[in-house]
């Protein structure tokens, strides 16, 4: 029938519209080491006002080695992943939302070959780290470094935003960025 029709041979994409944002797109926005450790330092406090470890190591060596959200939240204790003697996080699985199966998510390799890499640790994040791992009752080597209560996978659009927007909130960063409402 598309044969027959005259649409076999036309472009699957012709008469697609994209949909036109009002305001445009924004721009990306770079921190500056100021804005960066005063969001730690305000993730820190909300941390210990709340009696638990995660925000402010999170994001700590988020900014210290560029990982993506996927793949802090993947990082697993030990030499295949936050080596701490070493000194280097070993990135080799990343979190994918969209292959989780109900209540759950799929760990999987990084797409590429370079998303494959070893990251260097600054001494004061491995210092930080470590301080991480005690608080947290010393997970054993192969247990996510970032968990909920029971050792599982953390989600990124839930207790992880609410702490980003917090700290950011907190830290004086203005409204409207970084998904910062105004209140």
């Amino acid at each position: 029938l598309a044969e027959r029709d005259g649409l076999v041979d036309l472009n699957p994409c012709s008469g697609v519209r994209v949909p036109a944002d009002s305001d445009g797109e924004r721009p990306a926005r770079t921190l500056s080491p100021e804005e960066a450790a005063a969001i730690v330092a305000a993730a820190d406090a909300d941390d210990a006002r709340l009696g638990r470890s995660l925000g402010g190591p999170l994001f700590a060596l988020a900014f210290g080695t560029g990982l993506r959200s996927g793949e802090l939240l993947a990082l697993r204790w030990g030499a295949d992943g936050l080596d701490l003697d070493a000194g280097v996080v070993r990135v080799r699985r990343s979190l994918d939302r969209l292959r989780a199966t109900a209540g759950a998510f799929a760990e999987v390799a990084p797409k590429t070959r370079a998303s494959r890499r070893d990251v260097p640790l600054a001494p004061a994040d491995a210092a930080r780290l470590r301080r991480h791992r005690l608080a947290t009752g010393r997970p054993p080597d192969r247990a996510l470094v970032f968990a909920d209560e029971d050792g599982r996978h953390l989600n990124a659009t839930g207790v992880v935003r609410h702490a980003w927007r917090r700290a950011v909130r907190d830290a004086g960063i203005g409204p409207r960025r970084y998904g910062v409402r105004e209140h």
